[in-house]
């Protein structure tokens, strides 16, 4: 089975899901369910880390937080470095299909809840303000043309604007085809990739063996919300909004284990 969790697919689920880890931005660490031993060697592991090297891109940090959850925390654990970005979300322990991260708000809702986040939020409101500038620039062209007669100059730019969105979205979604798909599952992360490549159509990381970071990476000015899946044998990353990040955090406390790579194959052929 091309799975890091192959092993533990059929097994028992523990009484409850996965501890929720919070770092704050000194990097020291919180949780409410952690056991004291596993926390104080992955602090450890944490303040081991040079000062001059990013602290959640660190192989040696990976390494050893692994240690711990294999030793110590096996019912699964979760870090959250977002600094309070994400909301606290309650563990969901009901059974649900796979839901794919980017395209599936509806679903992600069951997961995460009906109220909007704070991004959501943002993204209101730039519409809004985005929507309004739009119509005055345009306004302002179609009115200076209508003055000066030069109508014909007017629909050259709107043709050379509109063809630069279309090509700009066609880019993007050929680029969007060929990325591995993020897909929640009961207590763990299905990543799913295009047949034909070196590395396995369907990967899954459970909570028993793999460890999600939840982190901000600063992008020029813009701050980006980031999830890096870590496992002995794999490991994964990708840009989430809140509300994707909220609702892995309530599936990896889920006390069910993930499905079977070879349950999930028919994934392979989704969009």
């Amino acid at each position: 089975m091309n799975t890091p969790e192959a092993s533990l697919v059929a097994a028992k689920g523990p009484h409850h899901g996965g501890h929720v880890v919070s770092a704050d931005r000194r990097n020291r660490i919180t949780s409410a369910t952690m056991p004291s031993i596993a926390l104080d060697l992955l602090q450890s592991a944490i303040r081991a880390v040079p000062w001059y090297r990013t602290v959640w891109t660190h192989p040696e940090l990976r390494q050893r937080a692994l240690r711990v959850l294999k030793r110590h925390a096996k019912e699964g654990f979760l870090i959250d470095a977002s600094f309070g970005r994400v909301a606290e979300s309650p563990a969901f322990g009901q059974r649900f299909e796979p839901i794919k991260l980017g395209d599936n708000d509806p679903q992600l809702r069951l997961l995460s809840g009906s109220e909007k986040t704070r991004e959501e939020k943002r993204k209101i409101v730039a519409a809004w303000v985005a929507a309004l500038l739009c119509t005055g620039v345009l306004g302002t062209i179609y009115y200076d043309a209508m003055l000066t007669g030069r109508g014909g100059r007017l629909g050259i730019i709107l043709v050379g604007l509109l063809l630069f969105v279309g090509v700009t979205a066609a880019i993007g979604g050929v680029i969007s085809a060929y990325r591995p798909k993020w897909y929640l599952v009961p207590g763990g992360v299905a990543v799913v990739r295009r047949p034909g490549g070196s590395k396995p159509p369907v990967t899954i990381f459970s909570r028993r063996n793999s460890i999600p970071v939840l982190r901000c990476v600063q992008i020029g000015k813009t701050t980006i919300l980031a999830c890096e899946l870590w496992s002995e044998s794999a490991s994964e990353s990708r840009r989430v909004s809140e509300r994707e990040a909220i609702s892995l955090k309530a599936t990896w406390q889920s006390p069910r284990l993930p499905p079977s790579a070879e349950s999930l194959s028919g994934l392979t052929g989704s969009g």
